[in-house]
């Protein structure tokens, strides 16, 4: 009764590549929009409504280096986050996005012929007012991310440990039938982590959004299109 990766859900990457050869002067140049406008961007009245409210949210997350000068002083967090907000908007997005509102996800929408951006303000609506599509995959997602937590915690012997009745020696003692009920055991336990039922144990928040789980299944994918690559020679 192993448990099987859902291969249904679906992984989006993106990779912001900083560097390369120095542009013509005129690509540096400030850029204008048709006609001679200006580009379009948001209004210093919105960043200051954004940054104001995000500014006075506890222990809203910064980079390591800007912590200790953030820390219990919202104008100075103001001003961290209207710097950003008004140099970089998608790291903006991707660092705070979760935390703003329909309305002021909206206001990103003048912004939204950057790539990053677009791609940000689509992925947090999805997240907000999600398809049935959009649920599908996020529940392919959290069901992949929990798998790969416990396969990593089974190994080292902290999962399940207070469920092990016998010592490992003792097993070959027990009767088949008694063995059966053991294994039946603990694939109900599995099921009952997997559906969020040991909740009072688990921050299941953390675990699934935490992406770096999603390595577990790609590192898993690899490998068994090499075996089957090998096999097929």
């Amino acid at each position: 009764m192993s448990l099987k990766f859902d291969p249904s859900q679906v992984v989006d990457v993106y990779v912001r590549v900083t560097g390369g050869e120095v542009g013509a002067a005129s690509s540096l140049a400030p850029k204008i929009g048709p006609l001679g406008l200006s580009p379009k961007k948001i209004g210093s009245e919105v960043k200051e409504s954004i940054t104001e409210r995000l500014s006075r949210i506890d222990d809203l997350y910064f980079p390591r280096k800007e912590q200790p000068s953030a820390a219990g002083d919202p104008s100075h967090c103001k001003s961290l986050l209207l710097y950003l907000l008004s140099t970089d908007a998608a790291v903006f997005l991707e660092r705070y996005g979760s935390k703003l509102s329909l309305d002021e996800l909206n206001q990103f929408d003048a912004l939204r012929d950057d790539y990053e951006i677009n791609w940000h303000l689509n992925h947090l609506r999805s997240i907000i007012h999600p398809t049935e599509q959009d649920k599908k995959s996020r529940s392919a997602r959290v069901k992949n991310r929990r798998l790969a937590y416990m396969d990593k915690l089974i190994p080292g012997g902290n999962y399940f440990s207070e469920f092990r009745l016998v010592e490992p020696e003792a097993n070959s003692l027990l009767s088949e039938k008694m063995q059966d009920r053991m294994d039946q055991f603990t694939h109900i336990m599995q099921q009952n982590f997997l559906s969020g039922e040991d909740h009072q144990h688990l921050d299941y928040s953390k675990i699934d959004e935490d992406e770096t789980l999603d390595d577990h299944w790609m590192k898993e994918a690899s490998q068994d299109a090499e075996e089957k690559y090998f096999d097929d020679i």
